[in-house]
């Protein structure tokens, strides 16, 4: 139940939920935090938390960090329905100050289903209880057909961003999380490249997601640069990304023979001796790393080995 009235929690008492959990943690190491956690331990948290019955932050992670940073006694707090979760959390994001636009726009679209159902389940309880709403009803799909056009532009409305911002969002999410890696194949095709097979294209779209979505919440790039850079990465690259599949099956095969990591990095070793191209070495040792989760193989160990 929702209660109106504030209250007091202790900070270590309460937890993230799991949608402010996908949201990266600030650099506890850069000035901004310094400053924040700075103002926050001369003025406390002055505004609310926003949570839920069962103590789960879903506004105000920072300052719940902060709090617990400077080991706070209480925080103030307002218990919000859990159904809000979606509406709360993502309209926290766009009102984000330490996080460009296009960055929270490409958060707030990896929870777009528990927005829409958030915001319609709001929706139907304001309709209930003899409210009046002009929001629309809005629709979860990622397809291009007029119910997903109409949804776009209400969800552009909501959260003050143009259309252009939207798709960009949109396809660079696709780029770094696409289940059938679409745009990725795309990249490659406008390239006049031929693209590996799917393993392959989870394996780059894994790199390149762990190389860029850093430099995108940062604000070090932009939705733009992000899809650019990854664009020029597979233009210049000299065709030999159609071997990654290859290098990927092959050492899938030799890796899989082994049951313990010391004798699967002897046959690492052994493969890139067999190896004279610099790239696709450095290719093998991220593949490694992916290939030590297939094999059941104990990460540290092998990480280790082939990095030696």
């Amino acid at each position: 139940m929702e209660n109106t009235q504030l209250i007091y929690r202790d900070p270590n008492d309460l937890q993230l939920h799991r949608l402010l959990k996908q949201i990266p943690e600030p650099d506890k190491k850069s000035p901004e935090w310094s400053s924040f956690v700075n103002s926050v331990r001369a003025s406390g948290v002055t505004q609310p938390l926003l949570i839920t019955k069962d103590n789960l932050v879903m506004a105000g992670g920072r300052r719940w960090l902060a709090a617990r940073q400077i080991e706070l006694e209480e925080v103030p707090c307002l218990v919000k329905p859990e159904n809000e979760a979606g509406v709360i959390v993502v309209d926290g994001l766009m009102q984000c100050r330490h996080m460009t636009r296009g960055a929270a726009v490409y958060l707030s679209l990896t929870m777009l289903k528990d927005f829409i159902e958030s915001a319609n389940s709001r929706r139907l309880g304001n309709l209930q209880k003899g409210g009046k709403s002009n929001e629309i009803p809005l629709i979860f799909s990622m397809s291009s057909n007029s119910t997903q056009e109409e949804t776009v532009r209400e969800l552009c409305q909501r959260w003050g961003i143009g259309k252009d911002t939207f798709y960009q969002a949109r396809t660079v999410l696709e780029l770094f999380r696409g289940e059938k890696c679409e745009e990725l194949t795309k990249l490659f095709k406008s390239s006049e490249q031929k693209p590996p097979g799917i393993e392959g294209l989870r394996t780059l779209q894994k790199r390149f997601r762990d190389q860029f979505e850093p430099e995108l919440f940062s604000g070090d790039k932009n939705l733009w640069n992000v899809r650019s850079a990854v664009g020029s990465m597979i233009a210049t690259e000299d065709k030999q990304f159609p071997q990654m599949e290859f290098v990927f099956k092959n050492s899938l095969t030799k890796l899989s023979k082994f049951t313990n990591a010391a004798s699967a990095r002897r046959a690492v070793h052994a493969y890139i001796n067999e190896i004279s191209d610099d790239e696709q070495i450095e290719r093998l040792f991220q593949l490694a790393t992916i290939l030590k989760e297939e094999t059941q193989l104990r990460a540290k160990e092998l990480s280790g080995g082939v990095g030696a």
